[in-house]
């Protein structure tokens, strides 16, 4: 007769069947570019496992979790803990009870010890522990940074994105096949002003050298557009917390992105007017109806200084 594996899982009183990780995007994208992904998905689990939310466990208690619902071994539960302690977690040892307590830090000192003063995204990648394992923890925060599906996006280069998060172009196409993000290619037109051109909108197009071809002429492509399944965040929850952070924030630092796509013709020009001179060049949505193939993203390249 054969024995199930899960008859030989003892349930602790009160645990869940399966946990939800919740991963929050802009948090994401700093631990990988500071590479603390390791205890960064230790928090994440914590705070999956820490039912109650008081932000209070015990440690016999969570490595038992840990071991229960992520696969984690005693040993390299401990290892982790003792890594990301004074990171994202602090353990406290009661001499009267003898036994420790792991204090989970809050969203807001979690982004106060990372240096975030300010939270773009207002989204969240709920996954359940099933889909958190450790072999999939790198490609996980990653598709937790691109944009959820079903709202409307800019398009981002590969540069852009190694920039925010310090991966390497072959990672991110790595992780996002892993993880199946959707990836929507875009195209750059100009408007043709002349009499021959009667205002029509044109493909901008772009000089390349190949050494089998030469020099040839071709249609400019923009960046794609990255989405994965994202949850709008809890009413107030992230609002609160960048006010917070604002708030205790001594530096106001710009953003160091400038955003260059935009819905409409008249948001751009608004934008452009704001701009020091050296940035006068963005790109707007064509309506649907002049694009050159319906459904299509298709954007208009200005350059005010040309």
């Amino acid at each position: 007769m054969k024995i199930s594996q899960q008859e030989n899982i003892v349930k602790l009183p009160g645990d869940k069947s399966i946990p939800t990780v919740r991963l929050i995007a802009d948090v994401s994208a700093v631990v990988l570019k500071q590479k603390l992904t390791l205890e960064y998905g230790l928090w994440l689990r914590l705070r999956a496992v820490n039912y109650q939310g008081s932000g209070f466990i015990d440690t016999e208690r969570a490595i038992e979790r840990l071991q229960l619902h992520f696969g984690y071994s005693r040993s390299s539960a401990g290892y982790q803990i003792k890594k990301a302690k004074g990171k994202f977690l602090q353990v406290k040892f009661s001499p009267r009870l003898q036994r420790s307590t792991i204090e989970i830090w809050g969203l807001r000192v979690v982004c106060e010890y990372l240096g975030i003063t300010h939270l773009t995204d207002r989204h969240f990648r709920d996954i359940p522990a099933t889909e958190f394992t450790r072999d999939r923890t790198l490609s996980q925060i990653y598709a937790s940074t691109t944009a959820p599906d079903g709202i409307q996006s800019n398009p981002m280069s590969r540069e852009t994105i190694t920039e925010r998060t310090g991966l390497h172009k072959v990672q991110q196409r790595r992780y996002e096949k892993r993880e199946h993000i959707k990836r929507t290619s875009d195209y750059v037109f100009y408007q043709d002003n002349s009499p021959l051109g009667q205002g029509k909108y044109k493909p901008l197009k772009q000089e390349i050298f190949t050494k089998k071809k030469g020099s040839r002429s071709i249609n400019k492509r923009s960046p794609n557009i990255y989405h994965s399944k994202q949850k709008p965040s809890s009413k107030g929850m992230l609002p609160k917390v960048n006010a917070k952070i604002k708030r205790s924030s001594k530096t106001e630092e710009a953003p160091t992105l400038i955003k260059r796509y935009f819905p409409t013709l008249k948001k751009l020009h608004k934008a452009l007017i704001r701009r020091p001179e050296s940035e006068k060049g963005g790109f707007y949505l064509i309506p649907n109806s002049k694009r050159l193939i319906r459904g299509r993203l298709e954007w208009c390249f200005i350059d005010i200084c040309s």
